[in-house]
Formats: C-alpha cells, sequence, structure tokens
C-alpha cells in the first residue's frame, strides 16, 4: 500500500497547464497516477507475431488494471502511449483516463529510434505537465532491438529529470538479441520514490509475453491501490 509520504506535492497549476482531461464529478479528490507505455515499433516488431501479441498483452494489461481500479476511489490512472521506430510519436498523447481508454493497435515497421523516444520523454517530463499532487509516474518500456540511434546521452537526460528520478519504471525483452545494456539502464534503480523499479525481463515468446505481462504490471501497480481491490492480487 502506498500512503502519503508517496505523493508528490507541486505548486497549483490550471487545467490548462496541466494537460489533463477534466474528471467527472464523482472523481474529483482522485489522485493521479501517470502511466506510461513506450514501445518499441519497428520492423522487427512486424514479424512473427510479435505485434499481435503485444497489442493482446498491452489490451489484457489495461482490461485488469481497469476491473482493479474501478473498485478503488483514490487513484485516477492516467494513460499515454509513445511507440519509436524512424523517430518517436505519441500513439496516446493526452493522458486519458484508463476507463476511457480505447487501445488502437500498434503495428510493426521501421527502424529502432530509441534515443528520439528518450528525447520525447524528456520534453514531457521537464515540463509541469502533471498534477500538483499525485502518485509517482509509471513507464513501461518494450524493446526488441538493439537502437539504430544515439541513446546513452538522451536515456541520461531523461533519467536526470525529478520526475523521472521520482518515478517506477519496468522494461520488458521482447528477443533474446534485446539490448541488456539499455534495458538495465533503464531500470536501474535512481528512483525517490517509496516504490523501486523493476529489474528487466525476458518475455522473447509471443506466449510469456501475453501471459506475463500483464501480471507482472498488475502486481507492481498493485502497490499504489491501498484497501481491499487487489486483495487478491499476489504482490511482488
Amino acid at each position: 500500500m502506498v500512503g502519503d509520504d508517496a505523493l508528490t506535492n507541486l505548486p497549483p497549476t490550471s487545467g490548462e497547464e496541466t494537460g489533463l482531461i477534466p474528471l467527472r464529478g464523482e472523481e474529483i479528490g482522485r489522485i493521479p497516477l501517470h502511466f506510461f507505455w513506450v514501445c518499441e515499433t519497428s520492423a522487427g516488431m512486424g514479424k512473427h507475431g510479435r505485434c499481435d501479441a503485444l497489442n493482446a498483452a498491452i489490451e489484457n494489461t489495461l482490461q485488469q488494471l481497469r476491473q482493479h481500479a474501478g473498485l478503488n476511489s483514490s487513484a485516477d490512472v492516467l494513460v499515454r502511449a509513445l511507440t519509436f521506430s524512424d523517430g518517436a510519436r505519441w500513439h496516446i498523447e493526452s493522458p486519458t483516463p484508463l476507463e476511457r481508454l480505447h487501445w488502437s493497435p500498434l503495428s510493426g515497421d521501421g527502424c529502432v529510434d530509441f534515443g528520439k523516444a528518450c528525447e520525447e520523454l524528456s520534453r514531457v517530463f521537464e515540463t509541469n505537465l502533471f498534477h500538483k499532487r499525485m502518485y509517482p509516474p509509471y513507464v513501461v518500456l518494450t524493446s526488441l532491438r538493439h537502437p539504430t540511434d544515439n541513446w546513452q546521452i538522451p536515456l541520461s537526460r531523461f533519467l536526470s529529470q525529478p520526475w523521472a528520478r521520482k518515478s517506477s519504471r519496468m522494461s520488458f525483452a521482447l528477443s533474446e538479441d534485446a539490448p541488456a545494456d539499455l534495458l538495465q539502464s533503464f531500470s536501474a534503480d535512481h528512483s525517490t520514490s517509496p516504490l523501486s523499479s523493476v529489474p528487466p525481463l525476458r518475455l522473447a515468446s509471443p506466449e510469456e509475453l501475453c501471459e506475463q505481462m500483464p501480471r507482472v504490471i498488475v502486481e507492481h501497480v498493485s502497490r499504489f491501490f491501498p484497501g481491499p481491490a487487489f486483495a487478491g492480487v499476489r504482490r511482488a
């Protein structure tokens, strides 16, 4: 369970400055939890059913989180998704409440510009786009191949951002050849959050991805939800 010590406070900001989608009346007072997917969508992801498996795993994860979060009145999960192949682009750019989210399938094509994805994350995390009182952000990375651009400096810049240091980060290797040094650097615990990031996980087969990724993410994110909503979920 995460108490008030896990919350981060910033000076008050307006709705326009935060970029948040307005909440319904019954949601006022819920604490935002920003959840980011960062997904490789290179040409390799378009082969051997990898994108289909990733889409299924993400939809399953979101469905489980939606079911559990719907029973809990303290957290408002806001989802964004960033993809990288030839450059980086937002698949879901606005922070979207979990219960209103429709996941559009990803497809694979192009190279692996992970450095561009880090630059885009830095742009978001270095600006005051978050709510004044919130749980630490949560960032999930999926990676198949070694980057085709320079990524070390952009990743270091991202991890140096105060919001990134507060975040919990998880990475998934989707092949035996996934870049271990990148995944270790991304998931290393630079966090000032009460909830540390977790080591990279290798899920090289579509079956492992569909089965294990939702379970692992839900187990970890469950710590953000106090109360009985996750009583039946085994904690990591």
